[in-house]
């Protein structure tokens, strides 16, 4: 079962922690997650699938590309 903080119910603790990054598929249903070191997440980090839900982009975050440097000189 995953732990709650002292002072909070599991009833209206978060259902969903992230976003991580999908290190690798392991099995067909199975995927191995990302965590950052450190972090204080308690849980392993294989998964089934079923418990991974897709991030949405951010609308409101302006997507601009840099274009690289060009040397005009070579």
């Amino acid at each position: 079962m995953e732990r709650v903080k002292p002072g909070l119910t599991k009833k209206l603790a978060h259902r969903w922690h992230g976003p991580f990054r999908i290190k690798k598929k392991v099995e067909e249903f199975a995927y191995e997650l990302e965590l950052p070191n450190r972090s204080g997440y308690r849980f392993y980090p294989v998964v089934h699938v079923s418990r991974l839900k897709t991030v949405s982009e951010f609308g409101d975050r302006p997507k601009v590309r840099l274009a690289p440097e060009v040397d005009e000189e070579s």
